[in-house]
């Protein structure tokens, strides 16, 4: 009810257009904004839903993928092992026991590798570095691994746990050849594990597999794994089983079920198939979160519509006073657009705001009718923009999906690039490393990340070199060279290190790329080189040193045989010489002979005369002629013995026995006295000599110094023999001077 005030003082409010007018205004503005909240928050709903369902079926099919890649990666390299030929001989299984164990050092994924033979034996078995074997551990009998092996080729079987603690497969794969024999290799699963993970860490909701009994085989939640929980009665685990391992077969849906997850909340599920296992990963998103983004458009629509209701009751109460007839006018000209007819001009003249409004609305019927004159031309011109927009949109998710494609290539080269990569940011924070640099350092991915590379400093080199490497690749350059590291484990390696800078498409330094190279070995192998080397500078040089002192000690024997050819020489020449005076002597020697047989002649025949008184020197001369021929016999007696040369017979001798012996045979000249001395020491000379020889020297001398004396002397001979003090008679007198 109306008060009665109110209606004396504002008769229009009661009037029935106010009331349609104030309900027709608020059920407008309140159905307007109802419609407009209800659809801004189903289309957000659509919208997230989609991004939802998209989102996670992406996710369950990368992850199927990397675990299918993981997986045919394994049975790749079992059957690469499997189609090897081996013989049958010690030979053939050492050659396989290598091949295996290089096998299970580049998959560090199979723990455990065994060798079943025809017969069913097993003839070989190995486990990774550290691990204990434990010959077989997997719950499928070995009898029915090798059979359905043999049967099938391959074969997959349940998942269990090693240690309590690492999940493991066991695979088997029969021999193409004509050995029949089986290969068995137990599988850890922990790669699937961290794939698992890591996608669930990623904020994707939460990621499990299940196997094809709905058994738990992966999840973030390790206590499902390993309390074996079986979840083939949730509706998304028997949907996923049902659907089989063909995504696109009977049953699969590309969108998104609302369902309940293990711990009973509800989540949105999608699912993607493992074909090489007949596994399947599942995705589950938490409704909760996923529609968390609605409510904010739901609180701006009930916020808009009360203030839409508020306002619009104030308007009209506002102007339903001059507004009711030219509004009625307005209303039936704003239906009859509303109804597709041409929009008229509306008269009115209220002289205030109304008219405005009215021609306003004739402006606008204006414009209406101009803007139906051109709709069709530009619904065709926006068609064409549309398509157009379309085609753009389809070639850059065209290039997104190339450029993804070529983002997963070069992931995967880097992760299985035979060099050691690490990329940092321009602080020198490290943001990724591949698993060579595992392998090369012993830091893992995780313990690198956030760090910065100095970890890897020896302390062995120089402020300087590091200091030059930034200068380069701050200025842009590539700098390479060689750094001595120590890895995790506290060992020092040489690595060969290529660093540059890695740019944007406006050409600034985002991050730093470095490659290493594990050159140890190759340093070592220098090292053993140079000192190899070293030695055998050192023998060369002791070599050259040999070869100088033998070619000394050539050139000294060289010297020596010329002499003693100078001197054979000389003896050949002194032999000729000697055979030259033996025959000079012997000729000289006749007519010696027959002038001394006639000395001898004339003397026995001057005996006899008596004229010898009347010449006395007769005799005188004679007697010179024969001393002058039997001085030229003993001089051609030493030719003689000198053109006897011979080689000298040594022997014990006594001096002083030989220098008497010699004075013995020696007559002196008239005038020469010889004398021996007397030697005090009282001590005989004993010498080692060729007795004749020696002996024809002392008669040499002592003729020689006799020869020398023409006017007489004194001979001296003084030897070490005590009883060579005595003297011969022919002694100097006192009177007579002595010569020495």
């Amino acid at each position: 009810m109306i008060p009665t005030f109110v209606r004396r003082r504002y008769g229009w409010v009661g009037a029935r257009l106010f009331r349609k007018y104030v309900l027709i205004i608020s059920s407008l503005v309140f159905g307007a904004l109802l419609i407009s909240g209800g659809l801004d928050i189903f289309f957000t709903y659509q919208d997230k839903l989609a991004n939802v369902s998209t989102l996670e079926r992406e996710m369950a099919a990368i992850a199927a993928s990397n675990i299918d890649l993981f997986i045919g990666d394994v049975r790749r390299q079992l059957n690469r092992a499997a189609q090897a030929e081996y013989e049958d001989s010690e030979a053939g299984i050492a050659s396989r026991e290598e091949d295996y164990r290089t096998l299970i050092s580049r998959e560090p994924s199979i723990t455990e590798l065994g060798y079943w033979d025809a017969e069913g034996q097993q003839t070989l078995m190995m486990a990774q570095f550290g691990r204990e074997i434990i010959s077989y551990d997997s719950p499928v009998p070995v009898d029915q691994v090798l059979s359905e092996a043999r049967a099938g080729r391959a074969f997959n079987g349940p998942v269990y746990f090693y240690d309590d603690s690492i999940l493991h497969m066991t695979m088997a794969i029969a021999e193409s050849g004509t050995g029949n024999g089986v290969l068995i290799a137990e599988v850890n699963l922990t790669v699937m594990q961290v794939i698992i993970a890591q996608i669930s860490l990623a904020d994707y909701g939460l990621v499990y597999v299940v196997d094809s009994g709905g058994l738990v085989v992966s999840h973030p939640v390790y206590a499902y794994v390993t309390d074996g929980t079986n979840a083939s009665h949730l509706p998304q685990v028997e949907n996923a089983i049902g659907t089989g391992s063909d995504a696109n077969g009977p049953g699969a849906d590309d969108s998104v079920s609302v369902e309940t997850s293990l711990n009973g909340e509800k989540v949105l599920v999608a699912s993607s198939p493992i074909s090489s296992l007949g596994w399947h990963v599942i995705v589950e998103y938490p409704r909760a979160r996923a529609f968390a983004s609605l409510l904010a458009p739901i609180i701006r629509s009930v916020a808009l519509l009360l203030a839409g209701v508020v306002l619009a009751v104030l308007t009209s109460l506002i102007l339903a006073r001059k507004m009711v007839s030219p509004i009625l006018k307005l209303r039936d000209a704003a239906d009859r657009v509303g109804l597709g007819f041409t929009a008229e001009e509306v008269e009115l003249k209220t002289g205030d705001e109304l008219e405005s409004l009215g021609q306003a609305f004739n402006h606008m019927s204006a414009q209406i009718r101009e803007h139906h004159a051109t709709l069709e031309e530009r619904v065709e011109q926006r068609t064409k923009e549309l398509a157009q927009a379309n085609v753009n949109l389809e070639n850059e998710i065209a290039e997104r999906e190339k450029a993804e494609r070529i983002a997963f290539v070069l992931k995967r080269a880097i992760e299985h690039s035979p060099t050691a990569v690490l990329i940092t940011n321009t602080d020198a924070v490290i943001e990724y490393v591949n698993p060579k640099f595992t392998s090369v350092t012993g830091y893992t991915l995780e313990d690198a990340v956030g760090q910065k590379p100095s970890f890897l400093q020896s302390g062995r080199t120089s402020r300087e070199k590091y200091d030059r490497i930034w200068e380069t690749i701050l200025a842009g350059g590539q700098w390479e060279g060689e750094l001595y590291n120590k890895r995790k484990n506290g060992e020092f390696y040489w690595s060969f290190e290529s660093i540059l800078p890695l740019r944007d498409d406006n050409g600034q330094i985002t991050h730093f790329l470095a490659s290493e190279h594990d050159i140890t070995d190759q340093r070592k192998a220098e090292e053993e080189s140079r000192l190899a080397n070293q030695r055998l500078a050192e023998i060369n040089l002791t070599l050259e040193q040999r070869v100088m002192d033998r070619t000394s000690d050539l050139q000294h024997s060289n010297d020596r045989l010329i002499e003693a050819h100078d001197q054979l020489v000389r003896t050949e020449k002194l032999a000729a010489i000697g055979q030259l005076a033996a025959g000079v002597a012997h000729d000289l020697r006749n007519p010696l002979g027959a002038i001394k047989n006639a000395i001898y002649y004339l003397n026995g025949k001057l005996l006899k005369l008596e004229p010898v008184v009347e010449n006395p020197r007769i005799p005188e001369f004679l007697k010179i002629i024969d001393d002058e021929v039997e001085h030229a016999n003993t001089i051609i007696g030493d030719l003689m013995d000198f053109a006897r040369i011979t080689t000298p017979t040594f022997s014990p001798a006594d001096l002083g026995e030989m220098v008497q012996d010699c004075l013995s045979k020696i007559k002196p000249r008239e005038g020469i006295y010889i004398n021996i001395a007397d030697d005090d020491r009282g001590e005989v000379l004993h010498v080692q000599a060729d007795g004749e020889q020696l002996l024809r020297v002392f008669q040499n001398l002592i003729l020689n110094a006799q020869d020398a004396m023409s006017d007489g002397g004194v001979i001296t001979v003084r030897t070490t023999n005590p009883m060579a003090s005595l003297r011969y008679p022919y002694r100097t007198p006192e009177k007579a001077s002595s010569r020495n």
